[in-house]
C-alpha cells in the first residue's frame, strides 16, 4: 500500500508533495487545453499553435544543459530553483503580452508571446533532469519508485480538481480577461511551489568545470552505448507520434466536435482519475516484472490513443460519442500517462550509473525535444493545407480529413515503436525472481 511518507522517513517528503500539489495547479492551468484556447482568443492561427508546440521540443533539446549547470554550481536545489523561477516569470510575461492585442493582431504580439513562452519552456525543461536526479538521490534507488508513485498521485489529483474548477470558470466562451486572471492566479501557485521546494534538503553533485564542448562530447560518447540505442529510437518515435497530435487535440475538440471548456475539463478529469488508479496498477506490475517490460506494455496500450481520436475525427455523432466513451471510461490516456513516466524513467535509471543519471535523463528529453520540434510544425502545416482544400474525402463510409490522417500517422508510428520494443526485450527479463518470504 502506498504511504504518504515514501522513501527515507524525513520531513522533506512532506515538502516535496506540497511542492507537487502547488506546482501542478500551475501546470493544470497552463496545459494545452487552456493555453491554446487563450491563444485562439488573441487570433493565433494553426501555424502559430504549431510553433508553440515546437517550443516544448526546443525546451526538451535544451534540457541537456541542466545537468551541466548543476555540475558547475555543485548543488541540485540551487540550480532547480534558479531555472524554475526564470520559467515562471517568463510564463507570466508571455500571458500578459496577449492583453495588448487590440484586434488587429499586430506582428509583435505573437512574436513576443512565443519568445517568452520559449524562455518558459527552456527553464522548465532544463530543470527537469536536475530535479529527477535530486529526488532520486534523496530517496535512494530502492525508494524512488514508491516516492514518485505517491508524488504522481498527488499531482494528478491536483490536476483533476484544478481542471474541473478552471473548466467551470471558463464556461462556453471565456473572454481574454478571464483567461488572464486564471493564469495569474495559477502562476502565483507556481511561485509558491518554489517556496516549498526551497525547504527541502539539497544534495551535492560532483562539481565539474568542463567546458560546453567537452560536456557535449561526453554525452555523444555515452549515447553510442548499445544498451541505450534501441531504447532511444523507440522514445523518439513515441515522442514524434504524440508531437503530431497533442497540440491539436484541444483545437479539434473545440472547433470540430464543438466541445465547451466544461466538457473538456470532464474529459481531463476522467483521464486523470484513471491515471491515479493507474499508478497503483503500474507500481504492482513493476514489483512483479521490471521497468523494461512495463514500458513495452505501455507502448502497446498507447497505440489505442490516436486510434480513438481517428474514430472521433469521422464527424459522425454516434462515432464521436463512442470514441469519447472509450477515451474517458476505459481510461486509455490516463493509464498511458501514469505508466509511461514510471517505466520510461525507470528503464533509463536501470541502465545508468549514479553519475550518469542526469545526463541520460536529459538525453531522453533531447530526443523528445527534437521530435516535438519537428512534429507540431508538420502537423500544423498539414492540417492548415488540408483545410484550404475546403473539402472532405470519403473512402466508403469513412470521412478522410486532416485530423483523421494525422491521428492515423501517429498510430502507425506507435505500432513501429511497439514492434521494436517487442523484439528488443530479452526473454530473461520477463520476470523478476520472487523474494523469499
Amino acid at each position: 500500500m502506498l504511504r504518504f511518507h515514501s522513501g527515507p522517513k524525513d520531513n522533506y517528503t512532506i515538502w516535496a508533495h506540497i511542492h507537487a500539489a502547488f506546482s501542478n495547479i500551475f501546470f493544470a492551468a497552463m496545459s494545452n487545453t487552456f493555453i491554446i484556447g487563450y491563444f485562439r482568443t488573441i487570433g493565433f492561427s494553426e501555424m502559430h499553435i504549431g510553433v508553440y508546440g515546437m517550443l516544448a521540443g526546443i525546451g526538451g533539446m535544451s534540457c541537456i544543459f541542466g545537468p551541466w549547470i548543476s555540475q558547475r554550481t555543485g548543488l541540485y536545489k540551487k540550480t532547480s530553483l534558479m531555472l524554475l523561477t526564470i520559467a515562471r516569470a517568463a510564463c507570466m510575461l508571455g500571458v500578459l503580452v496577449g492583453v495588448f492585442e487590440n484586434g488587429s493582431m499586430k506582428a509583435w504580439v505573437p512574436i513576443l508571446t512565443l519568445f517568452f513562452m520559449l524562455i518558459y519552456q527552456l527553464g522548465l525543461y532544463m530543470s527537469t533532469p536536475v530535479i529527477l536526479s535530486w529526488f532520486h538521490d534523496l530517496t535512494g534507488r530502492d525508494g524512488w519508485q514508491r516516492f514518485f508513485s505517491v508524488r504522481m498521485i498527488i499531482s494528478d489529483t491536483t490536476v483533476l480538481l484544478t481542471s474541473l474548477v478552471i473548466g467551470n470558470i471558463l464556461g462556453d466562451s471565456p473572454t481574454r480577461l478571464v483567461f488572464v486572471v486564471v493564469f495569474m492566479v495559477a502562476i502565483l501557485f507556481g511561485f509558491g511551489s518554489n517556496f516549498f521546494m526551497g525547504k527541502m534538503p539539497d544534495a551535492r553533485v560532483e562539481t565539474m568545470h568542463t567546458g560546453v564542448w567537452e560536456y557535449l562530447k561526453k554525452i555523444w560518447n555515452a549515447s553510442r552505448q548499445p544498451a541505450f540505442r534501441t531504447l532511444f529510437i523507440i522514445l523518439f518515435l513515441r515522442a514524434f507520434a504524440y508531437g503530431l497530435i497533442m497540440p491539436f487535440q484541444p483545437v479539434f475538440l473545440l472547433e470540430v466536435l464543438h466541445f465547451d471548456y466544461g466538457q473538456m475539463s470532464i474529459l481531463v478529469t476522467i483521464a486523470t482519475s484513471t491515471a491515479v488508479v493507474g499508478y497503483r496498477f503500474w507500481t504492482v506490475l513493476q514489483r512483479r516484472y521490471n521497468n523494461a517490460i512495463n514500458f513495452k506494455w505501455n507502448l502497446y496500450l498507447s497505440i489505442l490513443d490516436p486510434m480513438i481520436w481517428a474514430i472521433a475525427a469521422q464527424g459522425n455523432k454516434t462515432l464521436i460519442y463512442i470514441a469519447v466513451a472509450l477515451f474517458g471510461l476505459a481510461g486509455v490516456q490516463g493509464l498511458i500517462n501514469s505508466g509511461y513516466f514510471l517505466s520510461c524513467i525507470g528503464s533509463i535509471f536501470d541502465r545508468s550509473t549514479d553519475d550518469m543519471k542526469p545526463i541520460f535523463t536529459s538525453m531522453y528529453y533531447v530526443l523528445f525535444g527534437i521530435a516535438s520540434s519537428i512534429a507540431p510544425l508538420l502537423g500544423g502545416y498539414f492540417i492548415q493545407s488540408f483545410n484550404r482544400m475546403q473539402t472532405e474525402l470519403f473512402i466508403g463510409n469513412l470521412a478522410i480529413n486532416g485530423y483523421s490522417i494525422l491521428f492515423a500517422i501517429a498510430s502507425v508510428l506507435l505500432v513501429i515503436a511497439a514492434c521494436l520494443s517487442a523484439f528488443s526485450t530479452p526473454r530473461k527479463e520477463l520476470k523478476r525472481p520472487r523474494r523469499a518470504v
